[in-house]
């Protein structure tokens, strides 16, 4: 006898309320995981706003152009290349100290944030570039609490570095002191240098 298919409405009432729960801690997760990914993306997207005024300087002084935002945009592709390992890294380091804490492991928690930093430290080393450094290392300190369940105040405090302390900071040293490109660039370095360590700290603190 062949069984008749099951509503949505059908299958959402088997699961009860169980589903709700669910779909309320996939959010409270995720959103502002979503929001941190955002305010970075908005960061970069902004600095190339900022690189473009530079190009319109030089221009009207008759010099680079537009060689500055070119430039640019050629150093953020070939740090994207080098990122797409760290990423993996921090996504490695959700995934272990997620386990470690779930079994109450405090040690094991700690050795796996610690050593998925290590090993993302090492890597960028390699690469030899400060920006690429401390953007690796935020973004795996960031992976480590998402294992703790940790997104809300990493949200914050992503906030706070990019917008907060990278974006006026590349400004100041890019137009105010006169460091132009370069000054925008350490700008941005300053700012994830600032969510790297506070991240950092926060890890280290939670998994005492």
């Amino acid at each position: 006898m062949q069984k008749t298919p099951k509503s949505p409405t059908g299958i959402l009432q088997e699961f009860g309320s169980d589903w709700l729960l669910a779909l309320r801690a996939c959010w409270c997760l995720s959103a502002p995981l979503a929001a941190a990914e955002m305010a970075q993306t908005a960061t970069t997207f902004i600095d190339a706003m900022m690189m473009g005024w530079l190009g319109e300087e030089t221009l009207a002084a008759g010099a680079l152009g537009t060689t500055p935002l070119a430039a640019h945009q050629m150093a953020i592709q070939t740090a994207a290349v080098a990122f797409a390992v760290v990423r993996g890294i921090s996504y490695g380091a959700t995934v272990q100290v997620g386990q470690q804490w779930g079994a109450a492991n405090r040690p094991g928690t700690r050795a796996a944030g610690w050593a998925a930093l290590a090993l993302g430290s090492v890597f960028m080393l390699g690469v030899a570039a400060v920006f690429q450094w401390v953007d690796g290392g935020q973004v795996i300190a960031a992976g480590a609490l998402r294992g703790l369940k940790d997104t809300r105040i990493p949200f914050l405090i992503g906030v706070l570095a990019y917008w907060g302390v990278g974006l006026p900071t590349g400004y100041w040293l890019g137009f105010g002191v006169g460091m132009g490109g370069f000054g925008l660039w350490w700008g941005l370095a300053i700012g994830l240098t600032v969510a790297a360590v506070i991240l950092t700290v926060r890890f280290a603190r939670l998994t005492r």
